[in-house]
């Protein structure tokens, strides 16, 4: 539906294992496959379809994006939690992490709203809350100029990231987005 109405940017944050989709349940592998088909069309459509890495790191399971759907496929702008400020960021320990990491971006102690009982205001952690902050710089970016090409808004964007960790890309914060000036 969003690539129909001519989204610039799509932002989801699920997932699931990879080897459970494909050969666990064949609806959720039909699924698993329209999702990669989907997310590889708004790649070549220009279309940044930015995806939470998930939260494995602290049990161990899905650690490595590369198994995780959708956050594993190639074409999926991944991002992934680190907490800090400054220049002292480090991964999220919930945060998945891997070579298909692009960015990472603040994932911890996140205000929301909530509209269910009397509990209306909590503090939220996870991927699916930086995520959100990487969708918001592809179409800030989009806004100010509508005929950039993603893989150029792409290249803007990781120019504009903050280095931590090992120099350039790392596996366990991608590039940091946190001075996104462009």
């Amino acid at each position: 539906y969003a690539l129909a109405e001519g989204a610039k940017v799509i932002n989801i944050s699920l997932g699931g294992i990879q080897a459970m989709a494909v050969e666990l349940v064949a609806a959720t592998s039909s699924f698993f496959k329209g999702m990669r088909d989907i997310i590889l069309e708004a790649w070549n459509e220009g279309v940044a379809f930015v995806v939470a890495a998930g939260n494995g790191g602290t049990d161990q399971i899905g650690d490595d994006v590369a198994n995780i759907w959708p956050a594993g496929f190639r074409d999926a702008i991944t991002v992934g939690s680190v907490v800090g400020s400054g220049t002292g960021f480090a991964r999220s320990n919930f945060s998945n992490f891997g070579d298909e990491l692009d960015f990472a971006a603040p994932g911890e102690s996140i205000p929301f709203l909530r509209m269910i009982g009397d509990d209306t205001s909590l503090i939220g952690r996870g991927t699916s809350f930086a995520a959100p902050i990487v969708s918001g710089i592809f179409a800030n970016l989009f806004s100010q100029d509508p005929t950039i090409s993603l893989a150029d808004a792409y290249r803007r964007i990781a120019q504009s990231t903050l280095d931590v960790g090992v120099a350039g890309f790392d596996i366990n914060t991608g590039l940091v987005l946190w001075n996104a000036s462009f």
